[in-house]
């Protein structure tokens, strides 16, 4: 993984305005996950891990897109996010994460969110529609900035 495809991800996801399961897909790809998202009837899907032959197959990837499993949901769950921070950035954790808003007290509109992941000496935010998205778009940015640094 190059660091500006990383990059370019995160740009991705925090133009996004909700979860979009193209995106999902190739952080799939991206991070060779396996598994298989069990939808349980509400809006907050969860991973159950389990091994996939064909998980790296696109015309899979692509069946599994439109009937609605086959997929990490990545950009619909912070559940997910954080497990992908816990796996890819160890000593990293969760310093803010809430929306962002405008307008007079009692009358504000929200706008987006902003999430921000510290390893104790640094601080990387994102910026999205929805907090799902806010936090993936900081970790993407931190994986890019740990792997600029260690290369």
């Amino acid at each position: 993984m190059a660091g500006e495809t990383l990059l370019d991800l995160a740009r991705r996801v925090e133009a996004l305005e909700g979860p979009d399961r193209e995106v999902d897909a190739r952080l799939c790809h991206v991070f060779e996950r396996r598994g298989i998202f069990i939808d349980w009837g509400d809006d907050c899907g969860r991973f159950k891990p389990e091994v996939v032959d064909r998980w790296g197959d696109p015309e899979w990837a692509e069946a599994g897109r439109h009937l609605g499993k086959g997929h990490v949901p990545y950009t619909a769950s912070l559940d997910t996010s954080m497990a992908l921070m816990a796996e890819k950035l160890p000593g990293w954790c969760l310093d803010t994460l809430g929306d962002d808003a405008s307008g007079e007290i009692g009358k504000l509109k929200i706008l987006g969110a902003t999430a921000e992941v510290t390893d104790g000496m640094r601080g990387i935010q994102g910026q999205a529609g929805t907090r799902p998205l806010a936090l993936l778009a900081a970790i993407l940015k931190a994986l890019a900035t740990q792997e600029s640094s260690d290369g």
